[in-house]
């Protein structure tokens, strides 16, 4: 009688299942597709990133010390130019007024009666001069006294928002103290860094179009206002400035946007999904259905726009072209189960 061990007879059984297994032929996998379209002449465009900053933008700090005595505002109001924002103690110097006033009175009375007296030639015209000087002396310390008591109201120097203070009514600020931020927001405007190979395309008054990260969907216009006339001496870029008309209250001082400025010239290309394009080899393919098979085709890309990548070469319109999946194409010419893009294209 023979005996089989345990490992044998499972060997055994287990033979006949891992070769039906393995005759089963898998699915091929599930991928998202996009139809080419026609070409499409588009106009090419410089693209550069920058912050966008108030118009106008400036910390309120106090030319003098002393104690605050009143306020002209609220944090996050709209004031005008000429506004009083910060009022100063200002008692000791209106204090010593009358008398400055008072000696401009008698310097010009006593001017005045040496002039009749040097018309008889009772007085020396050299004591005329002197209280002639004694005038201008006494009206010039009024004057300071004056300008000292005007240096305690800080007023708006332009119109603009106001931010979020950094003192208190009674607080004693002092000279150069940061008290609070005022920013105008028109126009808005962004410093925006050009290659220096583009330099020749920017002109002044050319309109853009600049989109902010923070807010998409969101297209704003503007113009070239300023082009710096030199080129930044260690990146060797251009600065150029651009001006908004923005009056979205979304819009805040710092963030991030994208210029686009036209360029001449251009050629006519097919536009996909930004998705569809797979780095492979050191280039740029995309992957088309053809007889349910997904083929790599090198393409010749152009302009790049939010979510979609224009194509000059390697498709033609009708072709289709696998825009999700690309990840489960593990083999040349792979057959796939096409479906249609989610949300279409």
């Amino acid at each position: 009688m023979k005996y089989y061990t345990p490992l044998f007879l499972s060997l055994f059984c287990l033979a006949p299942v891992t070769g039906l297994a393995a005759d089963k032929p898998r699915p091929p996998p599930v991928v998202e597709v996009v139809q080419v379209a026609a070409p499409m002449a588009v106009a090419p465009t410089l693209q550069a990133i920058g912050s966008i900053r108030p118009s106008e933008s400036i910390m309120l700090k106090p030319e003098v010390s002393g104690r605050v005595v009143s306020l002209g505002f609220r944090e996050g109001q709209l004031v005008r130019k000429g506004d009083m924002l910060v009022k100063l103690d200002d008692s000791l110097l209106k204090a010593e007024l009358p008398a400055k006033e008072a000696a401009v009175v008698l310097a010009e009375a006593e001017y005045k009666r040496l002039q009749l007296l040097a018309q008889s030639q009772q007085v020396a015209d050299i004591d005329v001069e002197r209280k002639r000087v004694d005038v201008a002396l006494a009206k010039a310390a009024s004057q300071l006294l004056n300008a000292r008591i005007k240096q305690t109201e800080l007023r708006a120097p332009f119109d603009g928002v106001i931010g979020i203070r950094q003192f208190s009514i009674g607080d004693v600020v002092q000279s150069g103290q940061a008290l609070v931020s005022l920013s105008n927001f028109k126009p808005v405007k962004m410093d925006v860094k050009l290659p220096e190979g583009r330099a020749d395309v920017v002109r002044l008054n050319q309109r853009v179009d600049v989109r902010v990260d923070a807010l998409p969907g969101l297209l704003l216009k503007g113009r070239v206002a300023v082009i710096e006339p030199q080129l930044d001496a260690g990146t060797r870029a251009l600065w150029a400035r651009v001006e908004l008309n923005a009056g979205d209250p979304r819009i805040r001082s710092g963030m991030s946007a994208t210029v686009s400025i036209p360029l001449p010239g251009g050629e006519s290309g097919s536009w996909l999904p930004e998705q569809a394009l797979v780095a492979q080899g050191g280039k740029q393919v995309v992957f088309k259905v053809v007889d349910g098979k997904a083929l790599a085709a090198p393409v010749r890309v152009g302009q790049r726009q939010p979510g979609k990548v224009e194509i000059l070469a390697g498709v033609k319109a009708g072709d289709t072209v696998v825009v999700s999946g690309q990840n489960k194409l593990s083999k040349p010419e792979m057959p796939i189960k096409a479906v249609p893009m989610a949300g279409g294209w």
